[in-house]
């Protein structure tokens, strides 16, 4: 009877090993998942942000002067906005 619980608690230690490692292995794919999707988001708003500024500046190019008076508006209306 002891030898049986010898081996059920050495199968058991070992099922628990396996578990152990496992989890370890579940969790490093994991990891590795969401670096991967991160990565990618970060690469995507790179992107976006990369054609909106080509945009703009193409916008400044074409109105320079329009921009200016734009900008201007927008900073007067602000600073009355934060002068209160």
């Amino acid at each position: 009877m002891a030898t049986d619980s010898n081996k059920d608690l050495e199968n058991l230690r070992k099922d628990f090993e396996s578990l152990r490692n496992d989890l370890a292995s579940l969790t490093e794919n994991i990891k590795a998942s969401s670096s991967k999707r991160a990565q990618a988001g970060v690469d995507a708003a790179r992107e976006q942000f990369d054609q909106t500024s080509a945009d703009l500046a193409d916008e400044i190019a074409e109105r320079p002067f329009t921009t200016v008076f734009a900008a201007f508006g927008l900073g007067f209306i602000l600073a009355k906005l934060l002068d209160r």
